[in-house]
């Protein structure tokens, strides 16, 4: 399991991580740098229980620990979570870096069956369509399947020439360059593993501990209190960073956290995954954009400049699978819906990647529906088909997608597979999707205050909307669009000048 309290799960408990909320109050943790903050609903006696886990983080005679701060609000279910969202930015001074245009994965169409060939022919692929669709892509991201092995992040299999040369390609079609690692994680058979066993969280024998099972392995985790192997870590990303890439999408982050014995027993799982986020940081940047995935939430805060803040998609829908992960279209949108508040307050929401190839078994309503919330909720915009299966239909949907970016939405949850997003501040339209994830016709009654924040004018507020399916409501958008241009003064300051586009 990914989660730090793993025994809870086992016996049959849901604890809520991190915050808890109802319709008219908000309970939240405002960091979570030392230790794990999580709450328990008593529905019988409609109570609220605080924890906080400091796993058995020893304290010498006289010493204090002060718990990190939690804060209360009251008032309507959107502000809260909101204000929520600030109040925590505003004490870990979160920062990041801005995402613009659409990227694109290898990830969803070729797994990790990738190569150079198919890498390169969809640069080739992307740049035409970029020159000639006006398209924005700005980003090519290769996912798994280029590694030697995992945890062997800078070699190459026979598959690829070296990073350097991956890089390259990329860059000289004008994109930035993106790379998938799991930084934290070492197979059964990787280099690392072999050579460095004592690097790895290791259980109550002694021994490295199984963390989860992947590509047919056992995956270990990283000790990121161990100083050999955090030294390890930044060597690996000062590699990548100076093969040429700019962008790193760090997955199955959560190994870095989970219980076990460590080099440094005075440090808790959370520090040590803040230690080992903390180097990844330093090692690529400030200019590098840094997205996180299977990631912890709370602690990531001031670390990763996006977050995948859902399931894995999928090129089916899957709604019906059980709720518990698997890769599905359908709950890889719906964390995007119920987490808004997340984007641009904490980092840019990744809701996943559109797919939108013809060869993809998922019906025109749910491509449709997926690339209009993505846009909606103006999260990051990502891709994941061979550019060579993308028609017509593919590319207005793209194009209306990023038309529909840039204002500041608000969700407002009928019930569980039913939305309303309410947009306003866009930079062409404010907007109304009414947004049904479940499979059967529904009808629902749009809010007064999703109309009052949108400023949309509708006749008739009483939508049918068929499964799987968005129904979109915009008006022309009174924001003055700007143009962004970027100088450097002699000192080296940055300055942005803003002008009417």
């Amino acid at each position: 399991t990914a989660s730090p309290i793993p025994e809870l799960l086992m016996r049959g408990i849901m604890p809520s991580d991190y915050f808890i909320a109802a319709e008219h109050f908000l309970i939240g943790a405002l960091s979570s740098k030392v230790s794990h903050p999580y709450f328990l609903w008593d529905d019988k006696e409609k109570t609220v229980s605080a924890y906080v886990e400091f796993f058995g983080k020893p304290l010498v005679p006289g010493e204090e620990l002060e718990i990190e701060p939690f804060a209360f609000f009251e008032g309507k279910y959107n502000e809260n979570v909101e204000t929520y969202a600030l109040k925590v930015s505003e004490y870990n001074n979160v920062t990041f870096k801005t995402f613009e245009g659409i990227g694109w994965c290898s990830w969803y169409h070729y797994f990790t069956e990738i190569d150079f060939q198919e890498l390169r022919k969809n640069i080739s692929l992307l740049k035409e369509r970029k020159e000639k669709e006006g398209i924005p892509y700005t980003l090519v991201q290769l996912d798994d399947g280029y590694q030697r092995d995992i945890g062997d992040w800078t070699e190459t299999n026979e598959k690829f020439p070296s990073l350097k040369e991956i890089a390259e390609a990329i860059k000289g079609s004008g994109f930035d360059a993106g790379i998938w690692l799991a930084p934290f994680s070492a197979s059964e058979t990787s280099n690392l593993f072999q050579k460095h066993p004592d690097w790895f969280v290791k259980d109550p024998t002694g021994k490295p501990k199984i963390v989860y099972r992947n590509w047919n392995k056992n995956i270990y985790g990283l000790d990121l209190t161990h100083p050999e192997a955090v030294t390890f870590l930044k060597e690996t990303f000062e590699k990548l960073r100076n093969a040429g890439f700019n962008y790193f999408k760090i997955d199955f982050l959560f190994a870095g956290l989970v219980p076990g014995i460590r080099h440094d027993m005075n440090a808790t799982p959370v520090e040590a995954y803040c230690k080992g986020m903390e180097s990844i940081r330093v090692a690529v940047g400030e200019e590098s954009f840094i997205l996180g995935c299977g990631a912890p939430l709370l602690p990531s805060t001031g670390y990763v400049d996006g977050m995948r803040i859902g399931t894995d998609t999928d090129p089916e829908w899957k709604g019906q699978l059980p709720d518990i992960g698997f890769p599905s279209a359908k709950y890889a949108i719906r964390n995007p819906l119920t987490r808004y508040f997340m984007n641009k307050s904490l980092w840019h929401n990744d809701p996943d990647t559109m797919i939108l190839r013809y060869t993809a078994q998922l019906s025109n309503n749910e491509k449709e529906l997926y690339a209009v919330v993505c846009g909606l909720l103006d999260n990051m915009l990502l891709q994941s088909d061979d550019m060579a299966q993308i028609d017509q239909a593919g590319v207005r949907l793209l194009k209306e997608t990023a038309l529909l970016s840039g204002g500041r939405p608000r969700v407002y949850q009928i019930d569980d597979e039913n939305f309303v997003i309410a947009v306003k501040g866009g930079i062409h339209f404010n907007s109304i999707g009414v947004v049904n994830l479940g499979d059967s016709v529904s009808k629902m009654e749009i809010p007064e205050d999703a109309l009052n924040w949108s400023g949309v004018k509708l006749e008739e507020t009483n939508i049918e909307i068929q499964p799987h399916s968005v129904v979109l409501f915009k008006m022309p958008s009174s924001t003055v669009e700007l143009k962004k241009t970027i100088r450097y003064k002699d000192d080296g300051r940055q300055v942005n000048y803003y002008e009417e586009n």
